[in-house]
């Protein structure tokens, strides 16, 4: 991991970012960093902070990402075959009846797998957006009598 010069965040902070940018897993990322099951169950909330945010997209622009490029291919390659999994939260009860959420972790699902094969198909341009015509129609004109 490395030290970005972003003053509006701490270094927990810094480390789930960084490494929710190579996972894409935010409910990890925030375990990993060190944080506790319950505050990771509001990943959503911690990741959509403006701070978070910024640093997130100053970490991505930087010039070191360009030689992740592969790294991102790769990773939409292991999406659309499945190979990823995905955390989600599931709403319990427990034992004295208080709500209580589990991360279970499944399968990507299929509308993540086909936009992970719809942006390989534009990266490799198996095919495009607009259909493309070239047709020659010659030009009539009658005047008018």
């Amino acid at each position: 991991m490395t030290d970005k010069g972003d003053d509006n965040i701490n270094k927990k902070q810094k480390k789930a970012a960084e490494l929710f940018i190579e996972t894409g897993d935010g409910y990890s990322a925030l375990i990993n960093a060190g944080y506790s099951e319950k505050f990771a169950a509001t990943y959503k909330a911690f990741f959509d902070r403006k701070e978070i945010k910024e640093y997130i997209q100053q970490y991505i622009t930087e010039e070191d990402c360009g030689a992740k490029s592969d790294e991102v291919i790769r990773y939409l390659f292991r999406v659309m075959r499945g190979e990823e999994k995905e955390t989600e939260l599931v709403k319990n009860k427990n034992e004295k009846g208080e709500t209580v959420y589990d991360a279970v972790e499944s399968p990507m699902s299929g509308t993540l797998r086909m936009k992970a094969a719809e942006l390989l198909c534009k990266r490799y341009g198996l095919y495009r957006e607009k259909a493309e015509a070239n047709i020659n129609i010659p030009v009539v004109i009658k005047e008018d009598i």
